[in-house]
């Protein structure tokens, strides 16, 4: 039985998650511009291009488009019985989206990447060994996770690691403070 991976926003970790799934016998579609999509098929990242309205018939939605744009694409994803994940380094007003669309959703943050961006860019193995976020909520479906932990660990080489949403940001916020250049006065 085939299964179908739809990827929103094939970049780096789109692209990376369409390799890492086509190696794990997916079939995987890429919902991007056009020349983003060629430029993907091209590279193997996906199998073919697609649409928003394909995607609803997905067995898993990855939403890979920049964080700004995630919450419009959620709602243009509802309704849907797919199962949906997202890759973006901020969770709070991404899950409460998700979970006031009544999507099936898991929130996703691979803690893998590269200075470089594009598909172009894009590595089958780029979340091996790499601690990968997964953000459920007390409305997240047991199922829906264990899914969603099963493709992170499985098909993309990645170590699920369960964190509340508001927990991940706040640890976030404090890594990037960490990494940020001192204030001179």
């Amino acid at each position: 039985m085939s299964r179908t991976l739809a990827i929103v926003g094939v970049g780096l970790v789109g692209g990376s998650a369409g390799l890492a799934a086509k190696a794990a016998d997916w079939e995987v579609v890429g919902v991007d511009d056009p020349p983003v999509l060629e430029k993907a098929a091209d590279l193997g990242a996906i199998d073919r291009a697609s649409t928003m309205k394909e995607a609803r018939g997905a067995d898993l939605v990855v939403l890979a488009a920049p964080i700004s744009r995630i919450p419009a694409l959620i709602g243009d994803l509802a309704p849907t019985d797919a199962l949906v994940t997202d890759v973006a380094s901020t969770k709070m007003n991404i899950v409460q989206e998700a979970e006031a669309r009544g999507l099936r959703f898991v929130g996703g943050h691979p803690m893998a990447g590269s200075q470089l961006s594009g598909v172009a860019n894009a590595k089958g193995d780029l979340f091996h060994g790499a601690r990968y976020f997964l953000t459920p909520t007390e409305r997240t479906d047991p199922e829906a996770y264990r899914e969603v932990a099963r493709f992170v660990r499985g098909d993309l080489g990645a170590v699920p690691t369960a964190v509340e949403p508001e927990k991940h940001d706040l640890l976030m916020a404090s890594r990037t403070c960490r990494t940020s250049w001192p204030l001179r006065s």
